[in-house]
């Protein structure tokens, strides 16, 4: 079995398992789960250690991991498992960004509006656009009069 296959379904969450599937100083995102649910999700910079923890603690039965390239990747993963999870898991706060990456959640409400209010609208900067859109808009009231 590969860690790729590993990684694709829960796997009994004991150090020893932990130990021989789980590569060492990796950057990743895992889900725990009992009972045959998530009831938790997290990422560690190194995942390995952090799941040994949750197993010595025997936080949960089985778990589910995945590596990635780097600690921004993964607080964007854990983000969307966060929100797609929110009903069932019990994390009690948000995730966090990683330190000194300035970076917000993707799927938040308020990150969204942020978003859309920063867009720039390319076609306000084209003359021919502009006034091709004022006249429809002069054109739509007049037939509302």
């Amino acid at each position: 079995m590969t860690a790729l296959q590993a990684s694709l379904r829960p796997l009994r969450l004991v150090p020893w398992l932990v130990r021989t599937l789980v590569p060492d100083r990796y950057i990743g995102t895992y889900a725990l789960h009992q009972h045959g649910d998530v009831i938790y999700v997290g990422r560690s910079d190194d995942l390995r250690q952090r799941l040994i923890v949750h197993a010595e603690d025997r936080r949960a039965d089985f778990f589910t991991y995945d590596v990635h390239k780097s600690s921004l990747h993964a607080f964007e993963v854990e983000s969307a498992l966060y929100h797609i999870l929110a009903d069932s898991v019990t994390n009690q706060i948000h995730p966090a960004a990683p330190k000194h990456s300035g970076a917000t959640c993707p799927f938040c409400r308020a990150t969204a509006v942020a978003s859309m209010t920063e867009r720039i609208d390319l076609r306000a900067h084209s003359d021919h656009t502009a006034a091709a859109s004022t006249t429809l808009f002069q054109e739509g009231n007049k037939s509302h009069d």
